[in-house]
């Protein structure tokens, strides 16, 4: 496996929990909670994808951290992150009958800024600079997805423009909290649309019909569902990227 697999199966799996997301809901934004089902898409396409792959989700960050590194341990290893919690997904491979965690995600849903995600990406960071630190530490990959929701606007192009411009502004202040690590961190984004809302021109959007009203005062405007992901390598390091096959 090469970090360009890893894009291509976050690209597959948002596809695909953005499907279940609006089949198994009328109203997906409240009825359920659409992040959980994300999670467990994106770790369905991961486990499809890898056949010795072991994955497991709200995995105890101390234990992932703890796994990481074959004992003998450097001296405060283990409080080497400081936060407590869980990880969405844990994707390791079992070798000699240890289990080794190589690729770390955190899922969020809907985001409006950096601040949605903004722990998400610390984590993510403080894990692979810890692995940077630590060569042979199992840890080579971490990512974070979450999704930009467009209402504003009329057509298709409204909600490119207003969600690329929500992206951009997500993606430079993870940049620029990436600038507080080590520098053989790699970073790498992509944001694909899952659900198209907004009309394609202006004209259809305020066409009178039958009714006398407009499609867009008689319809409204549906929302545009984006899928976005970050995810953080080490430059020239991939030994237990290339063990999960």
């Amino acid at each position: 496996m090469i970090v360009q697999n890893i894009l291509d199966l976050l690209e597959d799996g948002l596809k695909k929990s953005a499907s279940i997301i609006f089949d198994f809901s009328e109203n997906p934004y409240s009825e359920i909670k659409p992040e959980y089902l994300k999670t467990v898409k994106i770790a369905e396409t991961f486990k499809d994808n890898i056949n010795n792959s072991i994955i497991r989700l709200e995995k105890n960050t101390k234990e992932i951290i703890g796994a990481s590194l074959f004992p003998p341990r450097p001296s405060g290893f283990l409080a080497c992150i400081a936060r407590n919690g869980r990880v969405d997904i844990t994707i390791s491979y079992e070798d000699n009958g240890w289990t080794w965690p190589v690729i770390l995600i955190e899922n969020k849903i809907y985001e409006k800024n950096f601040l949605g995600i903004d722990d998400d990406v610390v984590r993510c960071l403080e894990f692979i600079d810890t692995s940077v630190r630590n060569t042979q530490m199992s840890i080579e990959a971490t990512c974070v997805t979450f999704l930009i929701k467009i209402e504003k606007g009329i057509t298709q192009t409204d909600h490119d423009s207003l969600s690329d411009a929500i992206y951009q502004e997500i993606i430079k202040s993870a940049a620029l909290c990436k600038a507080s690590y080590s520098p053989s961190i790699r970073m790498q984004d992509k944001k694909i649309v899952l659900r198209r809302g907004g009309y394609k021109t202006s004209d259809e959007a305020t066409f009178v019909g039958g009714s006398g009203e407009s499609n867009i005062s008689e319809n409204g405007v549906d929302p545009s569902i984006y899928g976005c992901f970050i995810v953080f390598d080490i430059d020239g390091r991939d030994l237990f990227l290339k063990k999960l096959q």
